[in-house]
């Protein structure tokens, strides 16, 4: 249940703005606070899960099922090439620091051919030196406009998977134990915490 404490509190928070446990707390302002029933709830966060165990265990199992797939997809992934992980390292490494020293040396190249040609030295080296440059500069354009469409790219894939965590399996008994966590769990334990003689008259 710890790597659910998440889920538990948003559960817990959406019970608390319930209507009737909105109107239950505005006519017990005096006796407890949301912040009081907040506390208490986790509290007794094993009773109030208790209520919800079977769907609770479901979830559990069919997470775990597809995290094992997810897991067996990765592992075919990295032993179908070893290597992958340091050949992607590496490119990462170039795709950053080619653009960089390339706009380098092109401003080097630029600076030094203009200063020459400013001064009237050595004409022709001069020449040579702002043709290389600007090649240089559209060298390291491309390179850098490759490499973002590349990372776009990339994101967009990521985007795209479906995490081992929210397939429709796995999002369906979630739901119902979210559902059962907030029905038969939360709410009933919160209206028990109020007053009764108004809780009695509380919808939730």
């Amino acid at each position: 249940m710890e790597e659910d404490r998440g889920e538990f509190d948003q559960v817990l928070r959406e019970a608390l703005e319930a209507p009737g446990i909105r109107r239950a707390l505005r006519g017990a302002a005096q006796v407890v606070t949301a912040e009081q029933l907040r506390a208490r709830a986790f509290g007794a966060s094993a009773l109030i899960a208790a209520a919800a165990h079977a769907e609770y265990q479901e979830y559990v199992r069919i997470r775990e099922a597809a995290r094992l797939l997810d897991g067996g997809r990765g592992d075919r992934r990295s032993s179908a090439d070893p290597a992958l992980g340091g050949r992607g390292q590496l490119g990462a490494a170039l795709a950053v620091l080619v653009p960089v020293l390339g706009g380098v040396a092109a401003a080097v190249f630029l600076l030094i051919g203009y200063g020459l040609r400013l001064f009237g030295a050595w004409p022709q080296f001069a020449g040579t030196l702002v043709a290389t440059g600007w090649a240089t500069a559209g060298i390291a354009a491309v390179v850098a406009l490759s490499d973002a469409v590349g990372l776009l790219a990339a994101a967009a894939r990521n985007g795209a998977e479906v995490s081992a965590e929210r397939t429709p399996d796995v999002e369906r008994v979630r739901v119902a134990w979210r559902a059962a966590l907030l029905e038969r769990g939360m709410l009933p334990y919160l209206h028990g915490q109020l007053p009764q003689k108004r809780s009695a008259r509380v919808e939730a």
